[in-house]
């Protein structure tokens, strides 16, 4: 089924580079949440610097994706609003190299990552938001992880992009729900 392609590190500040190419893409720009800007490779360098501190004050955490045997960065995955009192946080994940969407790359990175935030940050609950138009994704959901990936619910018209509202989905995935599913026989769960 997986074939443990991918592996996780820190971000660094090179890492700018390549995010500043992805964003410049209209499909990736389709997909994000984020609202189209321009922006300049400094301003994406100043990003990450910042996303850096965050990350090693542990007040957010970012990790790059990579892939095995080219140690490329085709990702990144996140979290968010982290509550440490009640456990959960929220998750953000890209998959920022063209070439390498619908190929399993996210489920797999999404996977490593919920074993990661489960087992050694402690938490029970991640949650995420996905646009209503982002079909893909919650078909995938919805087909083959129906009782990991759960639909919490719909903020209606609560997102503006492209020139309209669109209604965002949230989605939760709880640590004991996530264990249901015997993932570590499909891969090794090191990140």
């Amino acid at each position: 089924m997986y074939l443990d392609r991918v592996y996780f590190r820190a971000l660094e500040v090179e890492d700018h580079k390549t995010i500043y190419k992805w964003r410049q893409d209209p499909v990736y720009k389709k997909g994000v949440m984020s609202h189209h800007r321009y922006t300049s490779i400094e301003t994406e360098k100043k990003w990450i610097e910042s996303a850096i501190e965050k990350h090693e004050k542990g007040e957010e955490v970012r990790l790059a994706l990579i892939e095995k045997g080219t140690d490329e960065l085709i990702g990144m995955f996140s979290l968010i609003d982290i509550d440490h009192f009640h456990r959960n946080a929220c998750f953000q994940w890209v998959i920022g190299q063209a070439e390498k969407r619908g190929k399993g790359y996210t489920i797999e990175g999404a996977i490593k990552f919920a074993h990661y935030v489960f087992n050694q940050l402690g938490l029970i609950r991640i949650w995420g938001q996905v646009l209503e138009d982002n079909a893909n994704v919650l078909s995938f959901m919805s087909r083959r992880y129906p009782n990991v990936i759960q639909k919490e619910g719909v903020m209606r018209k609560a997102w503006f992009k492209d020139g309209e509202f669109k209604d965002l989905v949230i989605i939760a995935v709880l640590k004991e729900d996530f264990y249901q599913v015997p993932f570590e026989k499909y891969m090794n769960l090191d990140i």
